[in-house]
């Protein structure tokens, strides 16, 4: 007995049919699950590819029905199909019941694109359509495509209207290029396995994020001057060919405006076109792209993503405490640091850091790692507030540990678990330690 599981195949049903004499396709369409929910289709192509590399059969097989109804080839009984996990994905509204015309809940097309736009409804798409997966689609994931390509438009203008002057380039703005640069490769090298696997979604979203995540929130942050003042000649070439790139590679998904801006970028020569430039720019094509990779690892790229990372986390931190004691960003505060912290800190977090400075009692406490912080809020702090938060959170950690701990403490789990895993929660018994030995030190500093 032969058992091929075709639960690994992805079945295009128009494809599918094409390929299908008329004989076979009308056989195919009455193959359906035991529970006759959903019709399923059973491609030509899957036969020839799994029978006849195997067992040589007749090019044109013709399916017949077994004792229970299960489908085989004529001449090899042996051989059956399962088609238990075989079935075409359905484009369904966000209530999770199938589009039909006869419901009245299929959108127009054409309704969608004068609302959201082209490449609004191209993403918003697929936004929903993972691979694999029923197509559970909703409008709000078409505004959300609008609203990408207000994003894109308006991070344009920005850069487009920066003044641009022969000054020299800050430290902050080699840093931030360095570190884009990096991490541009980095998800370029993401999409491109993406691709390989057809996860369009997938590489959809990544490039999404790429772009709202770093390139918007942080990049842009990190090179832009002080109010009224010009931008160096150096950053701001740079940023333009991240732009650029940044466009190619999400051409595919959203053409229109990608053009658009890709011909009003620089200045074009008549014909050229966006269609037809490398998709990952001039320095990482598809060519060399496995050799940017190397040059990345080679040029210590991964910890400059991983330092940069514990930079924005401090950053965020920071941020956090003036959202929580409403304390506007142009007021200036102290940060006190154990060590030397990168000059975008003080840029983004309009903060001084005194390394290794005095804390005083009422100051607010944060942890990034195993690293402590602290800024002075001698002005700022109610005691009472402080103090539910710090209990709270001790709390919370204190719990934290005794599921590590429970962890740990099992035999079993410290036997039978893979080294790495141990070692893991060993890590996470320390970092819970030290975060709440420095709590419980800020309580008795608010309460002393």
């Amino acid at each position: 007995m032969v058992y091929i599981d075709d639960s690994l195949y992805d079945f295009d049903l128009p494809l599918a049919l094409q390929q299908i004499s008329p004989q076979r396709r009308e056989q195919a369409l009455r193959f359906r699950h035991e529970q006759g929910q959903r019709e399923c289709v059973l491609s030509y192509l899957l036969l020839k590819r799994a029978l006849l590399q195997e067992y040589g059969i007749d090019e044109n097989p013709l399916f017949e029905y077994g004792e229970h109804g299960k489908p085989s080839i004529v001449g090899h009984h042996d051989i059956h199909f399962s088609l238990s996990h075989c079935r075409q994905a359905v484009a369904c509204v966000v209530s999770d019941r199938k589009m039909s015309k006869s419901l009245g809940n299929s959108p127009d097309p054409l309704d969608l694109i004068e609302r959201f736009g082209a490449d609004g409804v191209r993403m918003g798409i697929l936004l929903s359509a993972p691979a694999g997966n029923d197509i559970l689609y909703d409008d709000s994931l078409c505004e959300q495509g609008r609203n990408f390509c207000n994003k894109i438009w308006n991070c344009f203008r920005l850069v487009k209207g920066l003044e641009v002057a022969d000054i020299p380039q800050p430290e902050t703005s080699k840093f931030a290029i360095d570190w884009f640069s990096a991490q541009l490769a980095h998800t370029e090298a993401e999409i491109a396995d993406l691709f390989s696997k057809y996860r369009l979604s997938e590489a959809l979203m990544a490039i999404f994020k790429l772009y709202c995540d770093e390139f918007s929130g942080w990049y842009l942050e990190m090179i832009k001057p002080a109010y009224q003042q010009p931008i160096d000649k150096a950053t701001y070439e740079a940023t333009l060919a991240f732009f650029d790139r940044l466009l190619r590679v999400l051409h595919p998904f959203m053409p229109f405006i990608t053009e658009e801006l890709w011909q009003n970028l620089y200045d074009r020569k008549p014909g050229e076109s966006i269609m037809t430039a490398n998709q990952t720019g001039e320095t990482l094509t598809r060519e060399n792209r496995n050799e940017a990779i190397t040059r990345q690892s080679r040029d210590n790229y991964e910890t400059i993503l991983d330092f940069t990372a514990y930079l924005k986390q401090i950053i965020t931190e920071i941020r956090a405490v003036r959202a929580s004691k409403n304390i506007p960003q142009k007021e200036r505060l102290t940060l006190i640091s154990p060590e030397p912290l990168n000059a975008l800190v003080d840029k983004l977090a309009n903060v001084e850091v005194a390394v290794n400075g005095e804390v005083s009692g009422n100051a607010s406490k944060f942890i990034v790692g195993t690293t402590e912080f602290a800024i002075p809020m001698d002005a700022f702090i109610n005691v009472e507030e402080e103090l539910k938060k710090l209990e709270a959170d001790l709390a919370h950690q204190q719990g934290f540990l005794r599921g590590v701990m429970a962890k740990l403490s099992n035999e079993r789990f410290v036997q039978n678990a893979k080294p790495e895993i141990v070692a893991l929660e060993q890590k996470k018994k320390s970092d819970a330690e030290a975060r709440i030995e420095a709590i419980q030190a800020a309580i008795a500093a608010l309460k002393g």
